[in-house]
């Protein structure tokens, strides 16, 4: 082990990883304004999760700087195939990372939704990309691959809350605020649903952060002091049952989310979309006709 050889593609992982974290974390201080604590409670929505599901942060983190370590200083991996897979993908997300800090901090929430957006866009690129063309060892998958899945499912569910305060920042009325968090939830399942018979190999990980996503969901209205607080941007009083029926439509969709991951835990390699594994198309193929594989898949 070491990080003797690395190359342009390890060192520039770390490097986007290391610069989006630094972003992450200085915005707390409130160095490009309000942090995101503050401005979840001024924008208050019916999907914003529960204060306590934001810890997952920690675990994507952790999880993606083993990534940086493991794809620099293991002679393996280095200069395995998957990390030039992912290393554009991975940039193009820690970039859009970068950028959706400051200019949520600073109330552009249109362009913060743009590039929460580009953040999914480009971690589902990333994903698909691996998952399509490249059969991965236990040890590439868990340590190249898993941790985006983990990043995407939270995304993804950021997505739909993001949106949901942008409808909130344009003072919607509260029919309009509760059907856009109705909608959020169905397509939110919709896009879990749909995405593991569609995706080239099923990911479970997505599935139980867009469980994990929900049941917080359910567990901030619960308690809708800050929903229904009159110092928010948009101040509204929902009622006591307009707020439990989207409670139960949260708790639905998660439970539904947990099944789904349940049988794509065990089904990973079953979809229709999954190409041959590379024991089949590419063993012992030199790794120019791998990269060929990437770009050409056609040919494989």
């Amino acid at each position: 082990m070491g990080f003797d050889g690395c190359r342009w593609r390890n060192w520039a992982n770390i490097t986007v990883f290391l610069v989006n974290m630094f972003v992450t974390y200085v915005s707390l201080t409130g160095v490009f304004g309000p942090n995101n604590q503050t401005l979840s409670a001024k924008y208050q929505t019916l999907v914003t999760p529960a204060g306590w599901a934001f810890s997952i942060w920690g675990v994507i983190f952790i999880w993606e700087a083993i990534f940086c370590v493991a794809q620099a200083s293991t002679s393996a991996l280095r200069t395995s195939v998957v990390v030039e897979a992912v290393t554009p993908w991975w940039i193009a997300a820690c970039v859009s990372q970068s950028l959706w800090t400051p200019l949520f901090a600073q109330e552009i929430i249109w362009g913060s939704l743009l590039a929460m957006l580009a953040i999914v866009a480009s971690l589902m690129g990333l994903i698909i990309c691996a998952d399509r063309h490249l059969s991965l060892t236990p040890q590439e998958f868990w340590l190249l691959r898993a941790p985006f899945s983990l990043h995407a499912g939270w995304i993804l569910a950021a997505s739909f809350v993001n949106a949901n305060v942008f409808v909130d920042f344009l003072r919607a009325s509260p029919g309009v605020l509760v059907a856009a968090g109705v909608l959020s939830l169905i397509l939110f399942l919709v896009i879990i649903v749909v995405y593991q018979f569609l995706a080239p190999k099923r990911d479970a990980i997505i599935c139980f952060v867009a469980a994990w996503a929900c049941i917080a969901i359910f567990s901030e209205l619960g308690h809708p002091a800050l929903l229904n607080s009159p110092t928010r941007y948009n101040p509204h009083v929902f009622s006591e049952s307009t707020t439990e029926q989207l409670r139960i439509a949260a708790c639905c969709v998660s439970v539904a989310a947990l099944l789904s991951g349940v049988w794509a835990a065990f089904t990973r390699n079953g979809t229709k979309g999954r190409v041959r594994d590379s024991a089949d198309a590419l063993s012992g193929a030199p790794r120019s006709q791998l990269r060929a594989s990437l770009l050409h898949p056609a040919r494989v």
